[in-house]
């Protein structure tokens, strides 16, 4: 009988798979794909026009006042690429999808999907300006509680984010010990039973808050310090 070797195409569908389910972060960004990259003749290379929310201002009484339509749009370059770089031999093609994603790919693409959102995190971190901060006056860290959170939503609230139960569902993506502190500082709250009983047995955040909860190691920690803008 002929060997079955699996394929290239094979490995890299099943790779793309673990990426996207091996990360907590990446799974909750947004991955829409826009065809403008792919239009044949027509391609657009690295950079991506978004376009912006028009915004118009309201007048008062009987006259009216004709408003110019001036779309505004920011540019997205695509400039980051990261890879492991790795052969595989006949042999190892001859494993079976589980055996070779088990023993060889998802040690390359756990290392891949984390250092990814590591990068996207790091980018989104330095250029947000609505921050609800766990700090006092002096820059200490407070004690983990509901408040930030709940001012995040609020923040959230005023850029008309989607709520919880929409299509834009909110969700809290912490590292593993901020999630675990927050679990702790809140259960004694009044709560649904069932939501209770699943926090104690899994030891983590589920949904509260308006938002839905997620714990990931990747998540990195910001460090408090001056702000000039």
């Amino acid at each position: 009988m002929a060997n079955s070797l699996l394929t290239p195409s094979m490995i890299t569908r099943y790779a793309i798979k673990l990426f996207l389910n091996t990360n907590y972060f990446v799974q909750n960004i947004s991955r829409q794909y826009d065809n403008q990259f792919g239009v044949e003749g027509a391609k657009i290379g690295a950079q991506l026009r978004i376009r912006l929310p028009n915004d118009y201002t309201v007048t008062d009484g009987p006259g009216i006042s004709i408003q110019d339509t001036s779309e505004q749009q920011v540019v997205l370059t695509v400039a980051t690429q990261r890879h492991v770089d790795v052969a595989f031999t006949t042999a190892e093609r001859t494993l079976s999808l589980d055996d070779y994603a088990e023993r060889i790919m998802l040690p390359r693409v756990n290392n891949l999907a984390g250092n990814v959102a590591q990068t996207i995190m790091q980018g989104s971190e330095g250029g947000v300006s609505n921050i609800s901060a766990n700090v006092d006056a002096n820059n200490n860290i407070l004690p983990v509680t509901a408040t930030p959170f709940v001012l995040a939503g609020a923040l959230l609230d005023d850029n008309s984010t989607p709520e919880l139960g929409t299509m834009g569902e909110r969700k809290v993506v912490n590292d593993p010990h901020t999630d675990a502190k927050t679990m702790l500082s809140m259960q004694g709250y009044l709560n649904p039973v069932s939501n209770i009983s699943d926090q104690f047995r899994r030891g983590m955040m589920r949904n509260g808050l308006g938002f839905s909860w997620f714990r990931d190691q990747t998540v990195i920690k910001h460090t408090t310090g001056s702000y000039n803008g």
